[in-house]
């Protein structure tokens, strides 16, 4: 179901994907719920999107808010996945400085993991 509107924008003026007019004050509403602690963000976004479901910026707000208070015990694997990345992309950048910094950093932390092990092998052969 297209719902053929003209562009908006939100608040800040930053055009949105088309949705119904509605559904552009819920997100603002779901917006101010999630900057200020204040009512449920993530409550407001799943009425909206089931309301309007081609809302593209609904569904992806309503992820990201349900990525950013997960629970604190995916925190570590969260940090794992960033450490990785920032490291894979100091080696494919020859910066192989920063990359050891890297490593170190994360050794002290998880001296013995596979992860370091594999870096640590890496920067050694690079």
């Amino acid at each position: 179901m297209t719902h053929n509107l003209s562009p908006q924008t939100d608040a800040r003026g930053v055009v949105v994907s088309e949705c119904k007019p509605s559904s552009l004050e819920d997100y603002e509403r779901a917006l101010y719920q999630f900057q200020s602690n204040f009512g449920d963000a993530t409550e407001t976004l799943a009425a909206t999107v089931k309301n309007d479901p081609e809302f593209v910026m609904g569904h992806v707000f309503n992820a990201s808010a349900m990525l950013m208070m997960t629970e604190r015990q995916y925190i570590p694997a969260q940090r794992d996945i960033l450490t990785q990345t920032l490291i894979e992309s100091a080696i494919c950048a020859d910066n192989t400085g920063l990359a050891s910094n890297l490593i170190s950093e994360r050794s002290v932390h998880k001296p013995f993991s596979p992860l370091t092990r594999r870096f640590n092998a890496k920067i050694k052969t690079h």
